[in-house]
């Protein structure tokens, strides 16, 4: 500036002087500087953390989400299909005489199954009612028994014949 124009716009002039707060640059210190390197670190590891719950939460989310879908296509298949399986009480009828077996639902009285047995099904039948026939054929061997011994008389020419001993009205019939 010329000394002239000074002159002149310090006679005009109206000076306003006002502080403002400007972003400047400024050089850190050494203690600024491992402040900031605190803090840096610090949100450093909190970020880690948010991440590991995030994918924690995402992995919750996931696992419902694949859930209700499984709930969801099974449904989808009742619905379409019109049925669905469920455990119903079942009378498993083994005929041993017949060879059969025959499955009725309890809850509707309806035959669901009738098939001849297995091989391993019929063997059971030997160990089954071995026993029971044994018991009946000594239950008819002791009746037999019993019927026999219920006569005193009986006996008693048994045991005369066994001796070879007449009896007296044998002797007077002889006479």
């Amino acid at each position: 500036m010329h000394p002239e124009e000074e002159e002149a716009t310090a006679a005009e002039a109206r000076i306003i002087t006002r502080k403002k707060n400007m972003n400047l640059k400024c050089i850190l210190s050494d203690d600024e500087y491992r402040e900031n390197a605190k803090k840096q670190a610090s949100l450093l590891e909190k970020n880690e953390d948010l991440e590991a719950d995030k994918k924690s939460f995402n992995d919750r989310i996931k696992g419902k989400i694949s859930t209700n879908d499984a709930e969801l296509q099974i449904l989808t298949r009742t619905i379409r299909d019109g049925y669905e399986f469920r455990d119903v009480e079942c009378e498993v009828i083994e005929d041993y005489d017949l060879g059969l077996v025959k499955v009725i639902r309890l809850d509707t009285g309806e035959v669901e199954e009738e098939r001849q047995m297995t091989e391993s099904e019929l063997a059971k039948r030997d160990e089954l009612f071995f026993d029971q026939e044994l018991e009946e054929e000594n239950a008819d061997a002791a009746e037999e028994d019993d019927d026999q011994d219920d006569d005193p008389e009986d006996f008693h020419n048994d045991t005369e014949d066994m001796l070879g001993i007449e009896d007296e009205e044998d002797e007077d019939d002889d006479k």
